[in-house]
């Protein structure tokens, strides 16, 4: 498919997501069932241990009951951390699987379907936070947008609980109102302050293959115990490469993947691996994303 084709959209019924069919049958499964049953035992623990205790005083028995419903109640709180928050778009209905999953602000969720064509405005934002992966608490870039809905209803869509195609969907809702989503983030992430694109170095190319001394994060599967990242970036998973200038890396070129992943390369390893001589990487370099970014929104003052 054409990548201006992808990024372009007419009306917001134009707009879907289906997230991959494991994350839906997992959420399926804890919305339904698991939470259920721990939300059951949490609770028949307690209607039991609160009249034995004033009947009989804690003793052993109550203690029993008691660890019954903190294993209950501890099963509901983590599977509702577990599932996913991701949402569907399907014809250009934002739906999440439950209220519980959706990200308001400060305001209780009276549905968990929201058209896109009732957004009245949008906002970019860049931010850093933590986020579990396993045990370990890392810091990780969140980008998105900000809907704001009628009465005042303001709703956060993260570009990663799209997996790979968060960059797209955000794009495509961002320019029928007007402003890139990649653009505006790009003008954000290149500094000087932080939040900010990081630098990758790339050591050598390996046929087509280009391959760095770091691994870099992708949106890929990921376990509970490590984050999806690759030290090897074909050229078919790059949508461009564009010459950029930072005041914190000098000159680089900024790589932006498929998957919605970006980061800077040193002008002077893209020389030294003359990779814009690679037949695979030259139309990498071409004035592709120029075209098809340029004209295709209209109102750049609005860029926020």
């Amino acid at each position: 498919m054409d990548s201006e084709q992808v990024f372009e959209v007419s009306s917001p019924e134009e707009i879907n997501y289906l997230p991959p069919e494991k994350v839906i049958r997992r959420t399926r499964l804890i919305l339904r069932w698991t939470n259920p049953v721990f939300a059951g035992i949490g609770l028949g623990g307690l209607v039991f241990i609160v009249p034995y205790i004033l009947w009989a005083g804690f003793n052993s028995t109550a203690f029993i009951w008691f660890l019954v419903a903190l294993v209950g109640f501890s099963g509901f709180v983590i599977g509702t951390i577990v599932v996913s928050p991701t949402p569907t778009i399907e014809h250009g209905v934002l739906t999440y699987p439950s209220r519980w999953l959706v990200a308001l602000n400060r305001r209780w969720p009276t549905t968990n379907r929201f058209p896109l064509r009732n957004v009245v405005d949008i906002t970019v934002d860049v931010r850093i936070a933590k986020e579990d992966i396993g045990t370990t608490l890392v810091t990780v870039l969140k980008q998105g947008l900000f809907l704001l809905f009628p009465g005042g209803i303001r709703l956060w869509l993260n570009q990663g609980d799209f997996q790979g195609s968060g960059m797209i969907i955000l794009e495509q809702i961002a320019r029928l109102h007007g402003i890139s989503y990649i653009e505006e983030t790009k003008r954000r992430l290149l500094g000087p302050n932080r939040p900010r694109f990081r630098v990758f170095n790339a050591q050598r190319l390996d046929g087509d293959i280009l391959v760095f001394d770091e691994a870099i994060p992708t949106h890929g599967p990921r376990s509970w115990k490590s984050e999806g990242k690759t030290k090897r970036i074909a050229s078919e998973d790059v949508l461009w490469i564009e010459p950029v200038q930072t005041q914190y890396a000098g000159a680089c070129y900024l790589v932006t993947r498929k998957d919605g992943i970006r980061f800077l390369i040193p002008a002077s390893e893209i020389e030294v691996l003359r990779l814009q001589e690679n037949a695979a990487w030259t139309a990498k370099f071409s004035m592709e994303k120029e075209s098809m970014t340029r004209g295709r929104y209209t109102n750049t003052s609005a860029l926020r």
